[in-house]
């Protein structure tokens, strides 16, 4: 039941901009705070995935997929 799933989780982690970057988890962690800092938010505010996306130019759908979600 993907769609279902997909309406539960809308954070995005390290972790899983390390799986679509490539990157090390240090390295998304930097690219989460980067994002963070150009949007506005405190540093202990949630990143959502939609703002990952919107950011990034990625495609959510890919990006939803990729992740399994």
């Amino acid at each position: 039941m993907k769609s279902t799933f997909r309406n539960l989780r809308s954070a995005i982690y390290p972790k899983d901009i390390a799986i679509i970057t490539g990157k090390s988890s240090k390295s998304a962690s930097r690219i989460i705070a980067k994002i963070r800092s150009d949007l506005g938010k405190e540093p202990n505010h949630i990143l959502t995935v939609k703002e990952f996306c919107n950011y990034s130019g990625l495609n959510l759908d890919d990006i939803l997929d990729t992740l399994n979600l």
